[in-house]
């Protein structure tokens, strides 16, 4: 069971959902603090400021990265309060030549819906089935923040379809866990028995507590030759123990074999660090944001 190297990169689609967590902006300034800021990001982040329409803002989203892009899509989001704007930027979703900018604009009517309460949900499933499919996959993810449990058959079906393509079918199953839908369970667990498996699945095997990913995710922080894999496996075995108690591993407490007892001793110590100890995913990393 091992994943390979590319697995382990930062999906993208993860880097999405960031943006509309409430903890996010702190943790990327920290990030980001020990690093020099990028040329021209001060005057960057001023013109976006600055922008009083949609049409001034759009040009300026493509080369924002760091703050500048959470700066850009608050910005979006102030103006997509105007039902004009929204229609407009359902509108553009739908065109090809402004996919690049696509997570931006979604970001930002999902903010609408967190922030303010508007009936985002209801726009975006509304052109689901027009957008190209990398487009869609990120629909999932807002849809599955601001889980609105009527986006759950419209995600289903979409990951049912792009089952064969990891990255969009990821995209769909981390949706479907905020939704609090119980279908992709048997799919994560699935996904870490044969070993076919990103660092985003063992993220969402934690949150799913599924008792059955214990096992797999054990032999992998027990047997795996990469040391980040094996870290993250023994933070995922951590978390479902800090939420559900010492009874999933019990059998591993008092196992015959002194390094699984040491090592299920060893989660069950790190379960007591607070839930802001926990990263479910992967850590920052500027390059997405």
């Amino acid at each position: 069971m091992e994943a390979a190297e590319s697995q382990l990169s930062i999906s993208p689609y993860v880097a999405l959902r960031s943006l509309l967590l409430p903890w996010f902006k702190s943790e990327l300034e920290a990030a980001l603090a020990l690093k020099p800021p990028e040329k021209g990001e001060g005057a960057l982040i001023s013109s976006i400021s600055k922008a009083s329409s949609i049409d001034e803002l759009l040009p300026l989203i493509s080369e924002a990265r760091g703050l500048a892009r959470l700066e850009a899509v608050s910005k979006l989001a102030e103006l997509a309060r105007n039902s004009e704007i929204r229609e407009k930027i359902l509108s553009l979703l739908r065109e090809p030549s402004y996919e690049k900018v696509s997570g931006d604009l979604l970001v930002a009517l999902g903010k609408l819906g967190l922030e303010n309460g508007l009936p985002v949900t209801e726009n975006i499933i509304s052109v689901f089935d027009e957008l190209p499919d990398s487009v869609k996959a990120q629909a999932c993810v807002v849809l599955g923040v601001l889980r609105d449990e009527k986006a759950a058959d419209l995600v289903w079906s979409f990951l049912q379809r792009v089952s064969g393509d990891r990255q969009l079918s990821t995209a769909a199953l981390m949706a479907l866990v905020d939704l609090g839908d119980d279908r992709a369970n048997d799919i994560i667990v699935s996904a870490l028995e044969k070993g076919d498996f990103t660092v985003e699945h063992l993220g969402l095997a934690a949150r799913i507590g599924d008792e059955r990913v214990v096992k797999p995710i054990m032999k992998l922080a027990l047997l795996s030759d990469n040391p980040r894999l094996r870290v993250a496996a023994i933070n995922v075995l951590a978390y479902i123990v800090k939420m559900k108690g010492t009874r999933p591993i019990l059998p591993y407490l008092s196992h015959s074999k002194k390094t699984i007892k040491r090592l299920a001793r060893q989660v069950v110590k790190l379960s007591r660090q607070p839930l802001s100890y926990f990263k479910l995913f992967h850590p920052l990393d500027k390059e997405f944001y």
